[in-house]
């Protein structure tokens, strides 16, 4: 008899009610991982971005530090020279004014190099002249008895440096121009009477070690600055604001009027690292005394002297700097993103459409599996000692130990969405078709097709069903490679294998009667299939079949994955994956795991976790 089916056109509000129902949980879901995909990549580079300022400001400590040993290495190796220890009015300057002449003119550091006796007086100087060596008439030398630097290098015990303030040089009173910053260091001379004779003094051209400083990070992010110790600035984010210390128009030019609350842990702390709404800020302190220490006596004394003269390198990268990376990250995401929420949206529309007409399909798919029932196999009429169907009769039975094999199409309905009903039929014919062969040469039967699910029987050994599941799982990838090249969905399927004391027989009426087996050992056959889609795995025994096997272990790829009980049974189910037909990478990978793997599933047994 034939039934017509009609389908009606549903209303717009149920439609969109129906499309929302699909599309809301993807769209928040979607949304939220790109969201969370976003900041998971802005913290990343926060962290990068951290990590490399570390590492630069690290960089240009050493690079100042290297640069002043090198400073302290000159004083300390020019105040050996020899001649002048013997006293003044012996001293043949005219060798000394030959070597220190040749020195300058090498080392091209240093504006003037100069040696003053105990009263301040210059005995001689030597002028850089912008590279071209000078030493200055007697006539021109002058008494330096009242400047700072010689009070306190002249106070020093031998092998000390004085390190001066890093400012810039002044000449009769004024500033020199152009701007020529400068480092003066300083260390008495002793004749070998140990007596003392007067101090060598370098004028180092502080230029030097800011084109050291700039080079050394000119393709790094933001604006890298360095301070004194009240935060004039000697380097910083523009000409105009430098060495405010020294002009009267500058003296509010320092960093803590533009960045006071950050000056505020800064001036505190040695070195660190802070972040907030201006940006990333990492700071260390640089103490020259002590850095010089080093190449005397490779010690360190933090006393009040040392301390007080330092500079603070300061990196600053701005908040936007930081996120720009991160905002190009997210606008690549929305390319993708955006025409998928449109096209998904699309789908659900469509989805939600031909919803009915996937149920009409649904329920003339149901008929064909119906009709499948209506034919018994051969190995059924043999369990119950028949030698033809119509010889079975209503609650024929027989109760006996064999392995139940279930297996099911993973995402079928979504793979089905896109089929008509004949495609359908064909799909699971030709599906059913390459799997069958494998259970039947393995001693085994298929009881029933539930659906795009198998349901066999093996009452012969256990060990034929995990044969049959790998043999199965094999002919599954023949068969895919083929639907790959028509351009269609490959099909894959979990697999469940239990071993128990089953009844098999005929249920039903006269009219019409059906060849089952039932029990709880069905059911928990059934269960375990289902747990290959929590497990993400291919195939699932009990222990029931794993104890029945010979030699396991060096017959197949198995491991344990859990221990699950079972409403209505006593005694805990023991799982294990059956893992022969993984790719190669994943089966070496799972095999050289497998001693770790096992002590794992003890531990977390024990609960030892």
């Amino acid at each position: 008899m034939a039934h017509n089916i009609k389908i009606k056109y549903p209303k717009f509000q149920t439609m969109m009610i129906r499309t929302l129902f699909i599309f809301l949980p993807v769209f928040i879901l979607s949304s939220g991982i790109v969201l969370l995909l976003y900041y998971l990549d802005l913290e990343k580079n926060i962290a990068i971005t951290k990590r490399h300022a570390l590492d630069n400001t690290t960089i240009l400590k050493e690079i100042v530090a290297s640069d002043l040993q090198l400073i302290a290495s000159d004083v300390l190796f020019l105040s050996e020279y020899h001649e002048l220890k013997t006293p003044v009015e012996k001293k043949p300057f005219s060798n000394v004014f030959e070597d220190f002449f040749s020195f300058s003119k090498r080392k091209k550091i240093y504006d003037q190099i100069r040696f003053l006796d105990v009263e301040g007086m210059e005995i001689f100087r030597i002028n850089d002249n912008n590279g071209n060596p000078r030493i200055v008439p007697k006539s021109e030398l002058q008494s330096k008895a009242h400047h700072y630097y010689f009070k306190e290098a002249i106070e020093l015990s031998q092998n000390q440096v004085f390190v001066s303030p890093f400012d810039l040089n002044i000449e009769h009173g004024k500033i020199e121009q152009p701007l020529k910053p400068t480092i003066r260091v300083g260390t008495p001379v002793f004749n070998n009477q140990n007596q003392k004779v007067g101090i060598v003094l370098l004028n180092y051209l502080g230029a030097n070690l800011l084109q050291d400083f700039e080079r050394a990070l000119i393709n790094a992010p933001g604006n890298v600055m360095l301070l004194n110790s009240n935060g004039f600035w000697l380097k910083g984010l523009k000409p105009e604001y430098e060495w405010g210390f020294m002009f009267e128009n500058r003296k509010n030019s320092r960093f803590q009027n533009t960045f006071p609350d950050e000056w505020q842990q800064i001036s505190k702390t040695e070195s660190g690292q802070l972040i907030n709404a201006k940006g990333l800020f990492t700071f260390v302190t640089i103490y020259p005394n002590i850095d010089i220490s080093r190449t005397i006596d490779n010690k360190m004394s933090y006393s009040p002297e040392n301390i007080k003269n330092h500079w603070t390198i300061v990196s600053h990268i701005q908040r936007k700097e930081i996120s720009a990376v991160s905002s190009d990250f997210l606008k690549k995401l929305l390319v993708i993103y955006l025409p998928f929420i449109i096209l998904f949206w699309i789908g659900s529309w469509i989805l939600s459409y031909t919803s009915l007409k996937r149920r009409q399909a649904e329920q003339y798919q149901r008929k064909q599996y119906i009709s499948y029932a209506r034919f018994v196999p051969a190995e059924f009429l043999s369990l119950l000692n028949k030698d033809c169907v119509t010889t079975i009769k209503l609650a024929d039975q027989l109760q006996r130990e064999m392995t139940i094999f279930f297996s099911d199409i993973r995402s079928f309905t979504k793979i089905s969405e896109s089929l008509s009903s004949t495609e359908i039929f064909n799909l699971l014919c030709d599906y059913f078709k390459y799997v069958y062969p494998s259970i039947q040469t393995n001693q085994g039967f298929i009881d029933k097709f539930i659906g795009d699910a198998i349901m066999a029987l093996f009452p012969e050994s256990p060990e034929d069903s995990l044969r049959a599941a790998i043999e199965m799982k094999r002919q599954l990838l023949t068969y895919n490679e083929g639907r790959k090249k028509l351009g269609l969905v490959p099909i894959e399927t979990g697999i469940g294998l239990h071993c128990g004391e089953v009844v098999l027989g005929t249920i039903g009426s006269e009219a019409r009667m059906d060849t089952t087996v039932i029990g709880d050992n069905v059911n928990l056959a059934s269960r375990i299939e289902s747990l290959t889609k929590v497990f993400k795995v291919d195939i699932i025994l009990s222990d029931s079949v794993y104890n029945r096997l010979h030699q396991p272990e060096d017959s197949y790829k198995l491991r344990e994955i859990d221990t699950v009980r079972v409403k209505g049974k006593q005694n805990p189910v023991v799982l294990y994956e059956a893992f022969d037909v993984n790719e190669p990478l994943i089966i070496e990978q799972k095999s050289q795991s497998l001693a770790k793997y096992q002590l794992a599933i003890q531990h977390y047994k024990a609960g030892d976790f």
